[in-house]
């Protein structure tokens, strides 16, 4: 069986001003980047118990942050 794990980026200033960015690319916040390596924790003890075999990303740079604490946690190569 093969499971599907969809990560949003970490919080953007655009998401604080409720500006819709779309492809543009908003720089994290020190929330945003917090969340960031969070989520990249929660991946490292998940890979302990979970076999990861793909890491796909968007290559905005909050989404290459956000992929970047995963990949360093689960040993993954990001793909854009």
């Amino acid at each position: 069986m093969t499971t599907l794990i969809l990560v949003r980026h970490g919080e953007t200033e655009a998401n604080v001003s409720g500006i819709w960015q779309g492809s543009q690319d908003a720089p994290l916040t020190a929330r945003g980047r917090a969340q960031v390596d969070a989520t990249g924790v929660a991946f490292g003890k998940w890979a302990k118990h979970a076999h990861f075999t793909h890491l796909y990303v968007s290559p905005l740079g909050r989404a290459q942050s956000t992929a970047a604490a995963i990949a360093a946690t689960t040993g993954l190569d990001r793909k854009s």
